[in-house]
């Protein structure tokens, strides 16, 4: 049987285990896995949303992935779908819902399995044994998710220099410009805009413009919102009543996650 040259216990009927699991480095090189009485054949695959598998002892280790096998004990048949732990090691592990459906009876004398109306005690059947590695499932936050699937991106060594200058043109239709009125400030908003304004020209979120580019002049206020702290807004209702929206998708999340990557 090749994949598991070490292993006796193939498969293992764990009533501690939420789900029914199975290991990426079995299925590495193997189809079909024939041990002495017990026959396994791997079905399709397909992936799923992410799960933590945390077991007993040791690290939780996220899954993706479902499998599809087809368990032969003797002349039953089994087939259910497994959640693939990407770890080495080689095992097959029934869990505690597929062990209830089974009918699982474990006494002193026999442990055994009902399947298709038929009893069979596997304690006959070498491969198959009883254990409790506790394997718990359960959701990912949204998240930790994201840091699995896009670990470059939220890795500390990520460059967040612009790759790209992102321009955007804004037309405004018939807008009525005209030489706006000045609003009063007292001294400590005035300064406060000013700051603003030097910063926002230091990091070039905003540059000068002569007379002939002006094109549209919006209002600026500063809004006491603490006894230390000042809000910069910048009314832009006059703008956007005349402003000609162009309609384009949103992304979603992971497109941007995706863009932001390549």
């Amino acid at each position: 049987m090749r994949g598991i040259p070490k292993e006796k216990n193939l498969i293992v009927l764990d009533t501690g285990a939420d789900a029914n699991f199975t290991y990426s480095y079995l299925w590495k090189n193997n189809d079909h896995i024939q041990f002495k009485n017990l026959s396994i054949s791997k079905g399709s695959t397909r992936t799923c949303p992410s799960l933590t598998a945390t077991p007993a002892f040791g690290v939780s280790l996220i899954i993706t992935t479902q499998i599809y096998l087809t368990i032969q004990i003797g002349n039953a048949k089994i087939t259910e779908w497994f959640y693939v732990i990407p770890q080495k090691r080689s095992h097959i592990i029934l869990g505690k819902p597929l062990l209830k459906k089974l009918h699982y009876h474990l006494s002193p004398k026999d442990e055994s399995l009902t399947i298709q109306d038929t009893t069979i005690d596997v304690t006959h059947f070498p491969g198959i044994s009883a254990t409790n590695t506790l394997l718990k499932i359960e959701k990912i936050p949204f998240l930790t998710q994201l840091k699995h699937e896009f670990a470059e991106v939220f890795s500390s060594n990520f460059s967040m220099d612009l790759k790209h200058k992102f321009t955007a043109h804004i037309s405004l239709i018939n807008f009525p410009y005209t030489t706006p009125k000045a609003y009063f400030a007292s001294g400590l908003r005035r300064e406060a805009i000013r700051k603003y304004v030097d910063q926002s020209l230091e990091n070039g979120l905003i540059k000068p413009l002569s007379p002939e580019e002006v094109v549209a002049v919006s209002p600026v206020f500063a809004l006491q919102q603490s006894s230390e702290k000042i809000r910069i807004i910048t009314d832009l209702r006059k703008v956007n009543k005349y402003l000609q929206f162009t309609p384009r998708p949103i992304p979603t999340s992971s497109d941007s996650y995706y863009t932001i990557h390549s």
